[in-house]
């Protein structure tokens, strides 16, 4: 990177001495010539002053047949202007200062010091002074800092970026870029965002001032959201654009870096409120603005000077009485720039081959082709015409009006959107512009008929204003817009049935909502007759199929599409009948018997037969099935419907002796179940149960079980399900393939394998013959015992006892209490508590029983136990102390 700096630097200077002692900077006829350039500005344009050619695009005015293509510049959010100024050194005459290389950019660095070797010697003051970034600069953080230096010969203009000299420093950059003649065209540049000049277009001290003019078009730094990404994002006189356009988030393909910006002729410039507003709004009509940067934000800008002169951010607001940056309406002149801004046109009809025509014409076009609105720059040492005068007075505001179409509905409501048409005349200088508003908006250049949607009330605000800056009072108008149907439901009321089948006489309640106008009918109609108005619920009754059609409307005049309901009523019960195939033999039948059964429905139709044995399960017939073995079986069958109607279950006792010796003859199916799980105590399972069922028929034959779960429906069983917790109860039955049913079989599983739950109850503090107490709960197999261990002792059962009382020492104790329930599960909570005086006070109907309160007959047994061991010990330490006294020699007395 440095050497390529150094190498670029060599280039640069290089190209600047083969400029001036190759003879490249030779007169061109009638734009001034080297020997003359400085000495004669003095008599008329000063090159330093209003630099480069007649024809370059930094001093061609627009011409009259200009095509404008609306630039739709975003209003900006976060400033109305934000200064952006560009470095010019125009000193000829000054000290050559080394300028350095440096490659900060726009990073955290400050652009300071230098980092790399020479870059260039230029002429410049010794006291000139440029803050780097991060160093306070009025240009904000990280400057842009193109800049534009003049070399000794008075031609040749070094450009580079991003430029800086910090107080008693060396100046420094970075990138270096393609040197230009102060006297040729000066198109290319230091602007890194176009390639595009750093010293034409900027706004030169003593311009926006009062009495101010600007003589040459404008450079603009805006937000990249404004510019168009495609064709690489930019156009002629650019020769790039950031990224090649990558971000840039504008709809408007003209809009790209490069694109020469104005307001179009009839722009109100008599209608903005300040005097540097309107020196600018000028400048952008006759010149326009090229775009040459992006500014990273959502702001305003034009380019501005900053030079050894001084700068255009302290000529400001010296000049105007308020500064040059200015907030989001903030003041007047953000207003005037917002309203430019957003007025701004793209020059669409200008590119190198119509530049190629206006230079060749001498002065008679103007950019764009067509007559130039402003004479072109006169030749350098000549004075320039003053500016042209003020249109003639015109006091008479415009007049506009407004046009709305769309569907009409009812009562002023539109039931489509709304589009509006403004138009204005004005008896004097001339309509200028129309302004517009939406519902309390933005305000907006009227361009075409605008489109208004969206439920609800609207309004317009509008006005326009003419050429000499009148405008007329802000009209409005308003209207309604719903463009949505009334949606309707439908609730139906009676016996439900199966599917869309009622058992009885069905109530139909209709409601309809509308979120824009409101509703104003419901129409409905029933099997075809005649439309009525919906008012209140209404009845439909008749056995069989109906069909009942409703819509709504609403105020507005919206209709929905007609909506249909069809609904079946059945309130018979159908009918069924058994019949029994077997042998007779007294009052019944040798086993086995065959029964079949038969139904019928007169109106939804038969859906299903069922049948059952000894209460078993609910079987659906299908065929007729056997019924074997002695003995007497209480057969019970019915019925079902389509609209799920069942009749009351018929009954047959059948009586079974003997055996008829028929084929087909076979015992019923053997059922057995099978549980799989962690057993705990009592006969519970701490686990969930898998429960298995198997059948097999005698004859071999195919086998299906039926089973439910606590009571609840019969299911077809298929693979081993789980039980969870619960006294659990499964009955089961099998048939096999030749219709043989086995006993119905009753299982029983308990399930818990939840451990208990134990709450202290006790306060955090008790008093010395205090009460500790907790609860417990089970909600499944019970709470069988409580066990207590205090301060560490071992557990001590309390039975179902939920308190302990005894005498406690001062100070903190710690209980373990542990809860077993019936099925094995254990659950052990902790509670610590402080013994104090004072503390809460004791139960005086609570009986102290050994260490524990309320403690069972074990508890006290094993107390006195304790304390006869106690004795014991006592009793033969006493006896080792008699029997060492009876040992020890005894002193003879003479």
């Amino acid at each position: 990177m440095i050497f390529a700096l150094v190498l670029a630097g060599f280039l640069v200077a290089g190209t600047l001495g083969a400029l001036v002692e190759g003879g490249f900077l030779q007169q061109v006829p009638g734009r001034g010539s080297p020997g003359s350039g400085l000495s004669s500005a003095a008599a008329g344009r000063d090159p330093l002053k209003w630099p480069f050619s007649r024809d370059s695009i930094w001093n061609l005015p627009i011409g009259s047949n200009a095509r404008y293509v609306w630039a739709g510049i975003r209003h900006a959010t976060s400033m109305a202007y934000f200064n952006d100024a560009d470095i010019l050194v125009l000193t000829p005459s000054a000290p050559s200062t080394t300028v350095y290389a440096n490659y900060d950019d726009w990073g955290s660095g400050n652009r300071c010091s230098a980092q790399g070797g020479a870059l260039f010697d230029a002429p410049m003051p010794a006291n000139f002074v440029i803050p780097g970034s991060h160093q306070g600069s009025e240009d904000g953080d990280t400057p842009n800092a193109a800049a534009a230096l003049l070399a000794a010969d008075g031609h040749s203009l070094i450009q580079t970026q991003p430029f800086a000299r910090c107080a008693g420093q060396s100046p420094t950059s970075h990138y270096m870029f393609w040197p230009e003649d102060l006297y040729g065209t000066g198109e290319t540049g230091s602007h890194g965002g176009s390639g595009l000049s750093a010293l034409g277009g900027t706004v030169r001290l003593g311009e926006l001032v009062p009495g101010g003019t600007i003589r040459h078009s404008l450079k603009l730094n805006l937000d990249s959201a404004n510019y168009y990404s495609g064709f690489g994002g930019y156009r002629w006189p650019a020769v790039k654009s950031d990224a090649g356009g990558a971000g840039y988030g504008g709809s408007i393909p003209e809009d790209r870096m490069g694109s020469l910006l104005a307001v179009k002729p009839d722009f109100a410039i008599g209608g903005l409120e300040t005097e540097p507003g309107k020196i600018v709004a000028r400048a952008f009509m006759d010149y326009g603005g090229y775009i040459v940067d992006s500014s990273g934000w959502s702001i305003y800008n034009f380019v501005t000077e900053h030079s050894p002169d001084g700068s255009i951010y302290q000529e400001f607001p010296n000049s105007w009485g308020y500064p040059l940056n200015a907030g989001v309406g903030a003041n007047g002149w953000a207003r005037d720039l917002d309203k430019i801004f957003t007025n701004l046109y793209v020059v669409d009809s200008w590119d190198k081959a119509t530049w190629l025509t206006v230079s060749a014409s001498n002065g008679t076009i103007g950019v764009g082709l067509g007559t130039p609105r402003v004479p072109w720059a006169p030749e350098f040492g000549q004075v320039p015409p003053p500016p042209p005068p003020p249109p003639p007075g015109d006091s008479t505001p415009p007049v506009s009006t407004i046009s709305l179409a769309g569907t009409q509905g009812a009562a002023g409501w539109y039931r489509s959107s709304v589009s509006a048409t403004i138009g204005a005349t004005d008896v004097g200088s001339g309509v200028a512009s129309i302004h517009l508003r939406v519902d309390g908006g933005s305000w907006t250049v009227y361009q075409s008929p605008a489109t208004i949607a969206g439920t609800g009330s609207h309004t317009l605000e509008f006005y326009a204003t003419d050429v000499a800056g009148n405008q007329e009072a802000t009209q409005s108008s308003s209207f309604k817009i719903d463009a949505n149907s009334p949606a309707t439901t439908a609730a139906l009321s009676g016996t439900s049935g199966s599917g869309t089948w009622y058992r009885s006489a069905v109530s139909v309640a209709l409601s309809a909502t509308d979120s824009g106008s409101g509703l104003a009918s419901i129409r409905t109609r029933t099997d075809g007759a005649a439309w009525a108005s919906y008012s209140s619920p209404f009845g439909i009754s008749g056995e069989g199929s109906h069909t009942f059609d409703f819509y709504a409307t609403d105020v507005a005049g919206n209709t929905e599409s007609t909506r249909t309901r069809t609904l079946g009523i059945d309130a018979t019960l159908p009918s069924s009948t058994a019949q029994v195939q077997g042998t007779p033999s007294g009052s019944g039948y040798q086993s086995p018997v065959t029964v079949s059964l038969a139904g019928s429905d007169a109106t939804s139709g038969l859906q299903s037969l069922s049948y059952r044995i000894d209460g078993g399960a609910d079987w659906t017939y299908t065929t007729p099935f056997h019924v074997a073995g002695n003995g007497s079986y209480h057969l019970e069958y019915f019925a079902t419907d389509q609209a799920g109607n069942r009749e009351v279950a018929h009954s047959i006792t059948l009586q079974l002796v003997g055996s008829s010796g028929g084929g087909g003859t076979h015992a019923p199916p053997v059922t057995a179940s099978n549980r799989g799980g962690t057993k705990g105590a009592n006969g519970w399972y701490v686990s969930p149960v898998d429960v298995t069922l198997t059948a097999s028929s005698p004859a071999g034959s195919p086998t299906m079980i039926a089973y439910r779960i606590d009571g609840g429906n019969w299911a077809g069983y298929t693979s081993s399900f789980s039980l969870t917790g619960g006294r659990r109860t499964i009955d089961f039955q099998a048939s096999d393939a030749d219709g043989f049913l086995s006993p119905l079989q009753t299982l029983t599983v308990d399930v818990d394998y939840t451990p208990p739950t134990i709450t202290s109850a006790t306060g955090d503090v008790i008093a010395p013959d205090g009460t500790l107490s907790w609860t417990g709960t089970d909600d499944v197999a019970g709470v069988a015992q409580y066990e207590v261990s205090i301060d560490g002792g071992p557990f001590v059962s309390m039975g179902t006892g939920t308190s302990v009382r005894q005498t406690w020492t001062i100070g903190s104790h710690t209980a373990n209490v542990r809860a077993l329930d019936n099925a094995g599960n254990m659950a052990t909570k902790s509670i610590s508590f402080r013994v104090q005086a004072g503390g809460a006070p004791s139960d005086p109907g609570l009986d102290l029983v050994g260490p524990f309160q309320a403690a069972p007959p074990g508890s006290l047994y094993l107390t006195i136990g304790f304390i006869m061991i106690i004795v014991g010990l006592l009793l033969i330490n006493r006896q080792q102390m008699d029997r060492r006294a009876r040992m020890r020699p005894r002193r003879t007395t003479y």
